[in-house]
């Protein structure tokens, strides 16, 4: 059977402890030093995960003892941790190695770095992009809103899962606002003439944060979040929020705005419960998109690097669209379930 590995991680300082099992007697912020000088370990084998297809395929958890957020700032630091572990999924034997949400933290040298890799690596972005356009879709057709005549706001548009989203909805929105910090501006000049190339959506770029969400129907948060308050006051009256961040900042403050409706962006639904022995905090049957990707580009045996970099062919979104509802998967709305 084929065999593939994922790389998990704590996203807050609670989770740290919860996740590694540390004496609650034990601070988080020391127990986040403690972690930070321990190298990356195989946690559990994860046994024969299976589709409507009848295909199964099993896999390891590989854990970083880390907190990896938007407030770490060492990319060296990060990338000799990734490197260590896809050492470890080398050794392991497996097919593909998936990096779920750290893949966002390092810097563009990163991919260069992970190129080396004896071993397709996969990102995730691409399905977790395509899990924010099928619950705005879902979600504005459940809210009757007219897509057509609507402004979208792309917060971290030059992250991957921003950029595919801001080329994926230039096809049916009318108004198309792309942010980003100012360093990244030059990425969202040339995003920008990709879509215009393609004659679809008015596109505008605002690097101010609350300019970028002031009157959008639809707002984008990514990866790729800046580093300020967001005030939810900022956000429009009956506004819809898509959280595809690693640390659902956003999605979490969902109670100080009872008129917009907040969507927990980045889940799938597996046709069938598989055992993973490692608490996610999610309900039965639900699981990160990132991790969804590399099972099941495993469960086809597409044993390539899928989701890479931040200009992923838009194609592909369509394409593990396709293989998820081949193999059972669905991208899991809450507020705007499948009929």
């Amino acid at each position: 059977m084929k065999t593939f590995a994922y790389l998990i991680h704590p996203t807050s300082q609670e989770q740290l402890k919860d996740f590694f099992k540390t004496p609650n007697i034990i601070p988080a912020f020391f127990a986040k030093i403690i972690l930070r000088n321990i190298a990356p370990f195989k946690v559990f084998r994860i046994h024969d995960v299976r589709s409507i297809q009848d295909r199964g395929v099993s896999g390891y958890f590989i854990a970083l003892p880390m907190v990896l957020s938007q407030e770490e700032n060492d990319n060296i630091f990060i990338m000799d941790k990734i490197l260590a572990a896809i050492g470890i999924a080398e050794k392991l034997g497996v097919n593909l190695l998936g990096l779920g949400g750290c893949a966002s933290l390092y810097s563009d040298k990163g991919f260069t770095a992970i190129r080396t890799a004896k071993i397709p690596i996969t990102s995730g972005s691409v399905f977790n992009a395509w899990t924010v356009y099928e619950a705005i879709f879902r979600i504005a057709k459940a809210k009757g809103l007219d897509l057509k005549k609507s402004k979208l706001a792309i917060i971290g548009a030059a992250s991957a899962i921003g950029s595919l989203s801001a080329r994926k909805f230039s096809e049916c929105v009318g108004r198309l606002v792309i942010n980003t910090n100012s360093d990244a501006r030059i990425k969202l000049e040339a995003l920008r003439e990709q879509i215009m190339h393609l004659g679809q959506a008015e596109v505008e770029i605002e690097t101010d944060f609350t300019l970028a969400v002031h009157n959008a129907d639809i707002v984008i948060f990514t990866d790729d979040i800046p580093r300020v308050s967001l005030d939810i006051r900022d956000l429009k009256p009956q506004a819809i929020a898509c959280d595809a961040s690693i640390g659902k900042t956003i999605f979490n403050r969902r109670t100080e705005r009872g008129d917009v409706t907040f969507i927990n962006a980045g889940l799938i639904k597996m046709p069938f419960q598989a055992k993973f022995y490692v608490n996610t905090g999610l309900p039965e049957k639900i699981i990160p998109a990132a991790l969804a990707e590399t099972i099941l580009l495993s469960l086809e045996e597409k044993f390539v690097s899928y989701s890479q970099g931040a200009n992923v062919n838009l194609d592909k979104m369509e394409e593990i669209a396709d293989i998820a509802a081949r193999h059972g998967f669905e991208v899991w709305v809450p507020e705007a379930p499948l009929l």
